[in-house]
């Protein structure tokens, strides 16, 4: 099957799997929300049987716990951005009207104040608690890039002043950290947290937004965002999860390394010294492929270990590389290929037959939670931009 026919073909059955079922989902996090798994967490024993529990049975061990499925802000802005760039092809003619409903709920999921959080409390990468509804900086990239694809259908000024809005105020409610290589935002108000990943991405975003409006406050402290990233990189390419001023734990990881470097792509762009980040962009490039990817190009979320395949690892992927292909080809034919092998393995892998995506596979098992944040709206948004791109190519 060839590209266009494989991604046309996965993309329409997600598209119509998502057509009739509800957009609230559980949540790989959401348990943190349940007072009684809290509970069952201090209890080592229990503890250890409730992780396997929500491993192996995620939805009933959910249910047994109480827990409800619910919207999330990310989950709805993968979908405004996934119908966003559907709308404007013939293939699906009510794409548009699926971007305005996913508009309006991510919209009526703001924080007052600020942008967007999560709305179930959850412990964080830094065993930090984290309570629900208050702004974090990967669901206000979610959000702003969201805003910025539904722009690009509508053409609606109207959305560069919310999107405007959002980002500045995101900027005031983080905390912001000022360092001898650039700047950095924490990840809610909450924590001291310096994650490179979110840095990477937000920091590309207020450098997009401030080219689009003009606004050099947005545009210069994206710039030194990204220029701190940069100084966070491994003499090998790789990224840590935290920066090395705060933990000296690498923590390094599938997708979180494709969302650095996409960020670092989307944000290059827009500085005065693009070339100067090709370095990075190479070495990162080159750890991801020999890290991450084994002969056949199926992803891996450790280094050195096979399983699980995750399905953010395969919808990060697909971005990182159609990202790759639009603002820095690698040698002629590398990104596509790597590409046409990610839709070869991962939809045949990971696709269920109903058009929904796993969570996660194991050798002899598969997580099937059918989240809409962490799968579904993800993988909807990858497929659209890769459709999108092979239309356009053909």
């Amino acid at each position: 099957m060839n590209p266009v026919s494989e991604v046309s073909s996965s993309l329409r059955k997600l598209y119509q799997w998502l057509s009739r079922t509800p957009w609230e989902s559980f949540d790989p996090y959401d348990y943190g929300g349940s007072s009684l798994a809290r509970s069952l967490l201090t209890i080592p024993n229990l503890a250890l049987l409730l992780h396997r529990s929500l491993l192996l049975f995620p939805r009933s061990a959910r249910i047994l716990l109480g827990i409800r499925p619910m919207g999330t802000a990310s989950g709805y802005a993968y979908l405004l951005s996934g119908f966003s760039l559907l709308g404007g092809t013939p293939n699906y003619p009510d794409a548009a009207i699926n971007a305005r409903r996913a508009y309006e709920r991510l919209m009526s999921f703001r924080l007052p104040g600020g942008a967007w959080g999560l709305p179930f409390d959850w412990l964080s990468s830094g065993s930090v608690r984290i309570p629900k509804n208050v702004t974090l900086s990967y669901t206000a990239y979610t959000g702003l890039e969201a805003l910025l694809h539904y722009y690009g259908l509508c053409g609606s000024d109207e959305i560069i002043l919310q999107a405007l809005d959002i980002a500045r105020m995101t900027v005031r409610e983080l905390k912001q950290i000022p360092t001898e290589h650039g700047a950095i935002l924490t990840y809610s108000r909450q924590d001291e947290h310096e994650v490179i990943n979110t840095n990477s991405l937000l920091g590309s975003m207020f450098c997009r937004l401030g080219v689009i409006a003009n606004d050099e406050g947005l545009l210069s402290l994206g710039h030194d965002m990204l220029s701190f990233v940069r100084s966070e990189q491994n003499p090998d390419g790789s990224w840590n999860y935290f920066s090395r001023r705060r933990s000296r734990a690498p923590r390094i990881d599938n997708y979180h390394t494709a969302m650095t470097l996409r960020g670092i792509l989307e944000g290059a762009i827009c500085t005065k010294d693009a070339e100067a980040w090709s370095p990075a962009i190479r070495k990162g490039m080159g750890f991801y492929a020999r890290t991450f990817m084994d002969p056949l190009y199926r992803l891996s979320v450790w280094p050195g270990r096979s399983y699980p395949k995750d399905i953010a690892c395969l919808a990060e992927g697909i971005l990182l590389y159609e990202t790759v292909m639009r603002y820095f080809p690698l040698s002629p034919g590398d990104a596509d290929e790597q590409l046409r092998a990610l839709y070869k393995w991962g939809i045949r892998l990971m696709q269920n037959t109903d058009g929904s995506f796993f969570y996660r596979k194991y050798p002899i098992f598969s997580v099937d939670l059918r989240s809409i944040r962490w799968g579904q709206g993800m993988m909807l948004m990858a497929l659209a931009t890769s459709f999108k791109r092979l239309c356009r190519d053909r």
